[in-house]
């Protein structure tokens, strides 16, 4: 898995000190004709937008793919599946290299247990977050905490066992790379916890779509990551004066 291996960077748009030239004396609105006001209103909200776009899914079939359990919701082995709404893939991690890391606090993370499902199947994180394990089922769940070692396979972190009807257990998460989050009593119900420490980075919702606000103008490398389908890596460039939109389809051809 290479995500671990990739550093990423958190955009943030860096207003510049005010210099001599902000004292200068501004015409008022009244000596403005209607073609240098709009001029100046256009400048004024120029700048470069959001990154936008969506995830489509490019199996063999484009029906809405449920995360299937089976009859009962906790049989011995159970598969959760990528959801496929509209084309589109859910639970595919987004994020951007080589954008200035941000000074504010990571918020923390909450991961559910309810129904033999964890929830959400694909999450991202900051450095520095805390993971909240959520026990929301009428039965006891662990929630297993493992990393990438770099070889293929998964080192443990910690083992969050949670009782019903408890409070949450919390675990800090203080290395960047993918957690995997499973069950000891239950085979195949897992998620999946990107951690970065410096970038910027989202998940896709139901139907595919992302939007990563803060970017600054340039050339940029976006990469998305699904735990099924794997990675592929797109080059976008966002321009001065507006948004862009970048489109991709996993699994990769």
């Amino acid at each position: 898995m290479k995500l671990a291996s990739v550093p990423l960077l958190l955009s943030s748009l860096l207003v510049s000190p005010c210099v001599a030239s902000c004292s200068r004396e501004q015409p008022s609105a009244e000596q403005l004709t209607p073609s240098s006001a709009l001029k100046q209103e256009s400048e004024e909200r120029s700048g470069p937008g959001p990154l936008a776009g969506r995830v489509t899914f490019a199996g063999l079939s484009q029906t809405q793919v449920a995360r299937d359990l089976g009859a009962e919701p906790c049989a011995e082995k159970s598969t959760q599946q990528a959801e496929v709404v509209d084309g589109g893939l859910a639970d595919v991690v987004v994020w951007v290299e080589g954008v200035p890391a941000s000074s504010s606090s990571p918020p923390s993370l909450e991961v559910s247990a309810e129904e033999c499902l964890f929830a959400p199947l694909v999450s991202v994180a900051q450095v520095g977050a805390r993971l909240h394990a959520d026990n929301k089922d009428v039965r006891l769940h662990s929630f297993h905490l493992r990393s990438d070692d770099g070889q293929g396979g998964r080192k443990n972190l910690q083992n969050l066992v949670v009782p019903p009807r408890d409070p949450p257990a919390s675990w800090l998460l203080d290395t960047p790379g993918l957690v995997h989050i499973s069950s000891d009593a239950r085979a195949g119900m897992e998620a999946w916890v990107f951690v970065y420490e410096r970038g910027l980075a989202t998940v896709t919702d139901r139907e595919g779509r992302f939007e990563l606000a803060g970017m600054s103008a340039g050339n940029w490398t976006v990469r998305f990551w699904h735990p099924q389908y794997g990675e592929v890596i797109r080059p976008v460039q966002i321009p001065v004066d507006g948004p862009a939109s970048l489109y991709v389809s996993l699994p990769a051809s």
